[in-house]
């Protein structure tokens, strides 16, 4: 699903998938079988196809996935069109993800959170609707966190992010999954990976159009966290070095 999100986050249509992978000689067929299953489901839920790859011997399970998409009319999104008073909004409240990581980590009796980490969608739809409505200015999936994919935008952007403390929207029962085991809500929120969300900006003179009408399209909030300033590059909260970080592949 992590590479579909990737043709999400660019506005355009899921088409084909090559999938090469190496299993070790005493693979059971029934595991490989599920394995791909799992990949051909995945390819179905976004409308897509796998239409080959590889198959070779290895000493450990590896998957290499490549995706392919189509333009919108030739039109696509990237993450360096953020422009300067841009509106950063997010399709979704986030944090569960992370939330079930730590359950499962800690074998915390908390199957919904479990189901929230398992089970991240991309957002193939509203993707398309941004590239079809061209309200976004630039866009990114949220899959490293909040922190490390508004990071990234920015940085391709050469533009700061500003993320807004008190318009961060915490679910109520992430709420009470951080004061049961004692975490801090806002942490969570910012630093949780695997969403799938769109993290977008957008210009300011369009703002209100995009978000009545994608809660006309989709019956949920486009939410506003912040805007696009000159005065730095890369993000802060409130104006401020945030404490902690997202994720980083090979930190």
């Amino acid at each position: 699903m992590s590479a579909w999100s990737d043709i999400a986050s660019m506005g355009v249509i899921p088409r084909w998938a090559l999938v090469s992978w190496g299993l070790p000689s005493h693979t059971a067929v029934g595991k490989a079988l599920s394995i791909y299953r799992g990949m051909v489901e995945a390819t179905d839920f976004v409308g897509g196809r796998i239409l080959g790859g590889d198959t070779v011997s290895c000493e450990k399970i590896i998957v290499d996935v490549m995706v392919v998409g189509e333009c919108i009319n030739g039109r696509y999104i990237t993450r360096r069109g953020a422009k300067l008073g841009d509106v950063v909004a997010i399709t979704g409240v986030l944090g569960k993800s992370l939330a079930g990581l730590i359950a499962l980590q800690r074998d915390l009796p908390e199957p919904s959170f479990w189901r929230e980490h398992w089970y991240p969608f991309p957002k193939i739809k509203e993707g398309r609707w941004f590239c079809e409505k061209g309200y976004a200015n630039s866009m990114i999936d949220i899959s490293d966190g909040l922190l490390s994919d508004a990071k990234h935008l920015a940085e391709s952007s050469n533009v700061g992010i500003n993320i807004e403390r008190d318009k961060i929207l915490v679910d109520d029962e992430l709420k009470r999954f951080c004061e049961k085991y004692d975490y801090d809500p806002i942490e969570i929120f910012l630093r949780s990976g695997e969403e799938y969300e769109l993290l977008v900006t957008i210009s300011e003179s369009v703002w209100s159009s995009a978000k009545d009408e994608f809660k006309n399209d989709f019956g949920c909030d486009l939410i506003e966290i912040g805007r696009v300033t000159d005065e730095w590059v890369g993000v802060r909260i409130n104006g401020k070095e945030p404490t902690f970080e997202g994720y980083e592949h090979f930190k």
